[in-house]
């Protein structure tokens, strides 16, 4: 993928040959709208708050959550490629990385409120995920009674923060990579808009430590021992990869973009 601005494309293209005629519009037009639905939810927070404002927050990333959104859906794609995962079951976690966060538009105000303890980490993240999937069922019309990738969509949206929940393994481990590259896009965002360096080096460390190793057991209440280690190593190494790539195509500088629209805004032009 030669640079970001076709990934929407790519993916499109991808769809059309994995779903069922006329479904690769259905979710591309479901996922174009919670992305823009997330961007004008970031501007009007950017608007309410200073740039001063901005470097006291604990966790950066909810200034612009719809650009989060759209790296872990690429850092999904790529994963995906890297660990063969390919076809409809690609496609169906891409679409899921797509909406992973949306349901952050109705409770993301305590992100912006400190530090939180892990169980009130835990409680937030559940929430965001159930109304995620909520959002999602607002379009339960568009598609047929008992559609298989409905369900599993749904099923990765409301376990990318707990894979080892899923019952069925291959769902399982497939959720495992959306949430691993979730993570690792959150770590590198925040510290970079903290003024902090964290290389794509320094994330795959922990994440062999939490995620391989599995220390310390259960770490915000999420255990890895359902899968098997090597698994959990490919799927690490593999979110490096894709990482790397992705920064040297300029994932970052979307942000710059975004806040420049936001100060145009609040000096009165139009965004």
């Amino acid at each position: 993928m030669e640079n970001l601005s076709n990934f929407r494309e790519v993916v499109l293209d991808s769809m059309r040959s994995s779903f069922p005629l006329g479904f690769a519009e259905i979710y591309r037009e479901i996922c174009s709208k919670a992305l823009a639905d997330l961007e004008q939810n970031d501007l009007r927070w950017i608007n309410g708050h200073t740039p001063e404002g901005w470097q006291n927050k604990k966790i950066l990333r909810d200034l612009s959550v719809h650009l989060h959104t759209y790296q872990v859906s690429l850092g999904t794609f790529m994963s995906c490629g890297i660990l063969g995962i390919s076809g409809r079951d690609r496609d169906e976690l891409v679409i899921a990385a797509q909406l992973h966060d949306v349901g952050k538009i109705k409770c993301n105000e305590p992100w912006l409120d400190g530090e939180l303890t892990d169980g009130e980490l835990t409680v937030l993240r559940r929430r965001h995920s159930w109304l995620s999937c909520l959002y999602l069922t607002r379009f339960s019309n568009l598609f047929p009674k008992n559609d298989p990738s409905y369900e599993n969509i749904f099923s990765f949206i409301w376990r990318h923060h707990f894979p080892c929940e899923e019952a069925d393994r291959e769902r399982a481990k497939k959720t495992l990579v959306l949430h691993a590259f979730d993570a690792a896009s959150a770590r590198i965002f925040e510290a970079r808009h903290r003024g902090e360096k964290m290389s794509v080096d320094d994330v795959r460390i922990c994440q062999l430590r939490e995620i391989v190793d599995n220390q310390p057991k259960k770490i915000q209440f999420v255990d890895y021992d359902c899968f098997e280690r090597s698994y959990r190593r490919r799927v690490v190494d593999a979110v490096a990869q894709a990482a790397n790539s992705m920064l040297e195509l300029g994932w970052q500088e979307p942000l710059a973009q975004l806040t420049a629209r936001a100060m145009s805004a609040k000096a009165g032009a139009t965004v």
